[in-house]
């Protein structure tokens, strides 16, 4: 563990700061630092905008280290409470908080200066340090989807359906949510055929505050396996390990609330499970993209793993899950009031 000492005034003025990079993953105050913010420099690079991550750290109070392993450049920024942003140069994620999180550019390295693509900072970075930026949002009427179902029948590992995962965490995160005083809405209460338009219409229809999908995953490579949540990604920008843009007007009203919302469900989960980080990510999934509200995309992890397979029919790993997926739920919406 780093420790240091700072000066009185500074220490005054950072814990007004509304970060939330402290112990707990808890919000802090939403109250405005009570001095000017320090200015962020801009570089262009390849004709897209960066902002100077030392610069970052600044405004926000945070120590600033750069290293070197071998060929590889790397920055940390250090909070107060000692939580550490970890940026590796050409590399499509960082982490933040110890949480697994991707970028639409990789980092650049130029003229000894770290560089963080503008809208990586603005629609991602920003709202988790700084949730004043968000606009205050009621949080009480929540649409749970289940991936898939009927004739699409998603991932499958031998008699194991990911359609039938779905539908199975759907209701328990319903009932807990309904418990907590919620009002909830499901796109699919039974096994049936639903296209993406009609799952968006729901959301619409219901006039939600939020929208989850929750889904499970596969891939020919049994190995992987973990949990990931998916945001959209801004318009002009890249799908995670695609070069897919994202559309012009596509969610770009919640992009930032649901980046805040990725990021509490993605601890929340990894802390109630221990499963594998495979991180807070951004696509073009279409139910998200055309949601009405802030909305997220869950994959619980990978049928075609064996163990995690095995967890996921486990009905206590389940029912930590929904809890985990509900949690978050809570904290968005008591820090958005």
């Amino acid at each position: 563990m780093i420790s240091f000492r700072l000066p009185l005034r500074l220490l005054a003025a950072l814990l007004l700061l509304p970060c939330l990079l402290c112990r707990g993953g808890q919000a802090a105050s939403r109250k405005p630092a009570a001095s000017s913010p320090k200015p962020i420099r801009e570089m262009t690079v390849n004709k897209r905008r960066y902002v100077i991550l030392k610069d970052v750290a600044a405004r926000y109070g945070f120590r600033f280290f750069a290293q070197k392993k071998g060929k590889t450049q790397i920055c940390t920024l250090l909070t107060p409470q000692e939580e550490a942003m970890v940026f590796t140069v050409k590399e499509s994620f960082f982490t933040l908080s110890g949480t697994l999180c991707s970028l639409s550019f990789p980092v650049k390295y130029q003229k000894g200066l770290f560089l963080l693509e503008k809208t990586d900072y603005t629609e991602f970075l920003e709202p988790i340090l700084q949730t004043s930026l968000l606009p205050k949002r009621k949080i009480q009427h929540i649409v749970v989807d289940a991936g898939h179902g009927g004739k699409d029948q998603g991932a499958a590992s031998g008699k194991v359906l990911e359609k039938n995962l779905n539908l199975a965490m759907a209701r328990k995160v319903a009932a807990i949510l309904r418990k907590r005083g919620y009002t909830v809405s499901m796109t699919r209460t039974e096994d049936e055929t639903l296209t993406l338009d009609a799952r968006c219409a729901v959301a619409r229809e219901k006039k939600a505050d939020l929208f989850l999908s929750i889904h499970c995953n596969a891939l020919e490579d049994k190995s992987i396996h973990g949990i990931e949540v998916y945001v959209a990604n801004p318009p002009g920008v890249p799908s995670v390990g695609t070069q897919t843009l994202g559309k012009e007007g596509a969610a770009t009203p919640f992009q930032k609330t649901s980046a805040l919302w990725a990021y509490f469900t993605q601890r929340a989960l990894l802390k109630a499970s221990g499963a594998k980080d495979r991180g807070v990510r951004r696509k073009q999934f279409k139910v998200i993209i055309d949601s009405p509200a802030p909305a997220m995309l869950v994959e619980l992890g990978y049928l075609t793993n064996d163990q995690e397979r095995t967890q996921l029919l486990k009905a206590d790993y389940q029912d930590k899950l929904a809890v985990a997926l509900c949690d978050a739920i809570d904290k968005l919406k008591k820090t958005l009031q």
